[in-house]
């Protein structure tokens, strides 16, 4: 709650801004990590069932 605070009391660089916004996403990079395997994995693994021309062809 600290960032929302000194954004409120003061008006603050592009590079502050920046490393602000790359410690919350490393502060949070577990969570975010863990839903895109969750989203992305299940639906690569169903189009590629769907489409199997785009397999390996010898």
């Amino acid at each position: 709650m600290s960032s929302l605070s000194e954004l409120k009391s003061r008006k603050l660089g592009l590079i502050e801004l920046i490393s602000m916004g790359c410690g919350v996403y490393l502060k949070n990079l577990k969570p975010i990590l863990l839903l895109f395997c969750t989203i992305y994995f299940p639906l690569l693994i169903i189009l590629s069932a769907l489409n199997p021309e785009n397999t390996n062809k010898t």
